[in-house]
């Protein structure tokens, strides 16, 4: 793609990196037009969705090239990036240190130095941070892309313009509806249709054209294949499509069944069915492990006798013809469409349920052999995750589970990789893999006691990630089964787990109900932990609805068995300890919690979780914050720092229902020092979360703290959140907070 010419200056305008394209452009003089409008009407990000091939960056290189020759159109700077590459170099923006702070801080600090000027930012190939196909599909993994796009969603004078083949998902809640917009490219107009058949080699009059692409839905996948069978088969005769048998089902799926008809006996029908294994591109080590004597009938046996040229050959041929992806991908993985990848899947899980199996029989062995056998990072546990995955599709249940999923990834008891890597999205990816379907039913091969620990593991890491529905049903089910085994300590778990819950929903009766549950179940388990532990839940339960004493009363019996089970620690600590001081401060008890949380942190700094760790930052700010509020000999520069790592551990911890926690903590501290956008900023975040998420109980709190918010800064707004917090108070009987609210009630001015 020639440089674009005008202004900015050249020092100005960093293109280089994107991916380069060829001049044509298939009717996308609409889609074009909308770039054009979003570009004109303040739209701030925005996401183009299609799989390769169909012309994502060829569309952004032909706007930008237009833009270019109109001297960009009030454009200040101009940056693309490709994540087939590197991430962005952040220097280029100003940022003088991009090592420092957190991956959320980084991506916060890279949004304010894009919107210092108007920019076009362009961000190519977002996929590889993006989950894939799942339970969890388009949600970004990297923290500094997620806090750039939601930064620069929520305010930009420029525009960010994405491209990838996943769509975003919760677009809008990185940014809010009036900022973000997305163009699905995978259906195209008759014109653009008709253009992409010729491109693939069909040939007839323009209007035979057209109707071949309304016949087929405009779906561009299946005019590239279309294109490319008549270009094969009949010389590009675009009359010659009569000729394909009709067939139920997507367009895209016709044209596949055609090609599987096509290459029946073939190389190619073999590598298409392989990757019908896979949910994910495939890497050369997994073919070969596939590919491997013997042959697997109705899966690999047609590739007897096929060397690396008739491999080559057949992969490069379902390049040409649009079922495989362009050689884009790192260490010439093979990728598809995931509708190629569903067809053929289905095809062999229906027709060859055998070679379904052994398929994937051969994938877990290759990678339970070859990962990492302890992986320390998220990264490189990616391999366990996948061989799971697979041992299901195998009939390998509970091998998988117990082998590879409790005891390498887990860690056991230990939890590693929740505790110490926030890695839910990855536990929820892979504990749907038991369900058919998710999270609707057990697929069989699993143990009582194992079935009881896969619903309560879902349901803990559901609702870390804020899927509060789903994981109440989960929780449920999976404490009734551990009563019925008469697992005592574990149900004592599950129930407390289930309070917690129900608690971030709002729905405290309840919540208090399943506490004293749990201490019953810990009292039968024996448990000395559980037994400890369960109390402070009900403490929790207790203090939430207003019932200090008996809280109060609860912590100090906790404590007692703790100092009995551990005199070496002879404090709460970790959760519990962060509970307890959550009570004390609301009794303005601020020096005894730091003495509290300091030892804490200091007895727990390398086997704490990740949250935990957190929670004590989080108690010490909001410790040195009360005593900052009393008077001014409050340390606010130790505030500052504890409530900034507790946010980036929360951040990393990755349990969605704590982080509020942490924001709203903030928010109170820079509505105190006057810095009241940064206060508007967490509370308007923690506020979406809340909302999202349905935790009824950070969402009355994030009213009060945009109350007091608005009572600083003297805004009539006050009144309307009070009403707000008011109403759900009384709803969920949250009476915690009846004093601050009747306090900040009284201090609105009368109208």
């Amino acid at each position: 793609m020639p440089m674009p010419t005008g202004s900015p200056s050249t020092d100005r305008v960093s293109i280089a990196r994107l991916p380069a394209t060829g001049d044509k452009l298939f009717g996308r003089e609409a889609e074009l037009g909308w770039l054009d409008a979003c570009w004109r009407e303040g739209v701030r990000v925005v996401s183009i969705v299609a799989f390769g091939g169909v012309g994502k960056s060829a569309l952004v290189n032909r706007w930008l090239a237009r833009m270019g020759e109109e001297g960009w159109r009030g454009a200040e700077r101009v940056y693309g990036w490709s994540f087939y590459s590197q991430g962005t170099d952040r220097r280029w923006f100003g940022d003088a240190d991009p090592k420092q702070g957190s991956a959320w801080d980084k991506g916060e600090r890279l949004a304010a130095l894009v919107r210092k000027t108007r920019t076009i930012l362009v961000l190519d190939g977002l996929e590889p941070l993006q989950w894939g196909p799942g339970v969890e599909p388009g949600r970004l993994k990297d923290q500094a892309v997620c806090a750039l796009l939601k930064e620069l969603g929520a305010q930009n004078k420029g525009l960010c313009l994405i491209t990838t083949r996943i769509a975003l998902t919760d677009l809008e809640a990185l940014g809010g509806p009036h900022g973000v917009a997305a163009l699905d490219l995978d259906h195209l107009s008759p014109e653009a249709g008709a253009e992409l058949l010729a491109a693939h080699g069909a040939k007839g009059p323009p209007a035979e054209l057209r109707e071949a692409a309304r016949e087929y839905d405009g779906h561009s996948l299946a005019l590239t294949l279309l294109g490319s069978y008549l270009r094969r088969a009949h010389k590009g005769d675009v009359r010659k499509r009569e000729m394909i048998p009709p067939l139920a089902g997507e367009p895209a799926h016709r044209m596949m069944a055609t090609y599987e008809r096509w290459f029946a006996g073939k190389p190619e029908l073999a590598v298409l069915r392989m990757l019908g294994l896979f949910d994910r591109p495939a890497t050369q080590k997994e073919i070969r492990a596939l590919r491997a004597e013997p042959a697997v009938v109705g899966l690999t046996d047609t590739l007897k006798g096929v060397g690396e040229g008739g491999w080559n050959e057949a992969v490069t041929t379902l390049r040409d013809v649009g079922l495989l992806a362009r050689e884009e991908e790192p260490d010439d993985r093979l990728d598809a469409h995931p509708l190629v990848r569903e067809h053929f899947g289905e095809q062999v899980r229906r027709e060859k349920p055998e070679a379904w199996r052994e398929g994937h029989r051969r994938l877990y062995d290759h990678l339970s052999k070859t990962a990492k056998e302890r992986p320390d990072t998220i990264e490189e546990m990616a391999p366990l995750y996948a061989a799971v995955v697979h041992g299901c599709q195998a009939g390998k249940n509970q091998e998988a589970l117990d082998e590879v999923w409790w005891v390498r990834i887990r860690r056991k008891a230990e939890g590693f990789s929740w505790r110490r890597l926030g890695a839910f999205g990855s536990e929820v990816a892979v504990l749907s893999a038991f369900f058919d379907p998710p999270w609707e039913r057990l697929a069989p091969g699993l143990t009582e006691p194992a079935q009881a620990m896969v619903l309560t593991s879902a349901g803990f890491a559901l609702r870390a990630l804020g899927r509060l529905p789903e994981a109440t049903g989960l929780l449920r089910l999976g404490l009734e089964r551990r009563i019925a085994q008469e697992d005592w300590g574990s149900a004592a778990v599950d129930a407390s787990n289930l309070s917690e819950l129900l608690q971030a929903r709002g729905e405290l009766s309840e919540a208090l109900a399943q506490a004293r549950r749990s201490v019953e179940l810990a009292d039968k388990s024996g448990d000395a932990f559980q037994r400890m532990s369960k109390r402070a839940t009900l403490a929790a339960a207790l203090h939430a609805t207003g019932l200090r004493e008996d809280a109060a009363a609860q912590f100090e019996e906790a404590e007692r068995m703790q100092k009995e089970r551990q005199p070496a620690y002879p404090r709460l600590y970790s959760l519990q300890g962060f509970r307890y001081c959550d009570l004390l401060l609301d009794q303005g008890r601020d020096a005894e919690v730091r003495k509290r949380a300091a030892q804490a942190l200091e007895w727990g700094r390398t086997r704490y979780s990740l949250l935990s760790i957190a929670l004590d930052h989080l108690s010490l700010g909001r410790a040195h914050l009360l005593a900052a509020q009393r008077t001014p000999a409050g340390d606010l520069a130790a505030a500052t720092s504890h409530l900034q790592q507790a946010v980036d551990g929360l951040r990393r911890a990755g349990q969605q229902d704590y982080l509020p926690l942490g924001l709203l903590a903030r928010a109170a501290l820079h509505t105190h020092t006057g810095a009241f956008a940064a206060a508007r900023h967490d509370l308007d975040e923690a506020l979406a979360l809340a909302t999202r998420c349905g935790f009824r109980l950070h969402l009355a709190d994030a009213h009060l703290g945009h109350a007091r918010l608005a009572l600083a800064e003297a805004s009539p707004a006050a009144a309307t959140h009070l009403a707000l917090a008011r109403e759900i108070i009384t709803a969920t009987g949250y009476h915690r907070r009846d004093a601050e609210l009747a306090a900040l009630e009284a201090a609105v001015p009368p109208r």
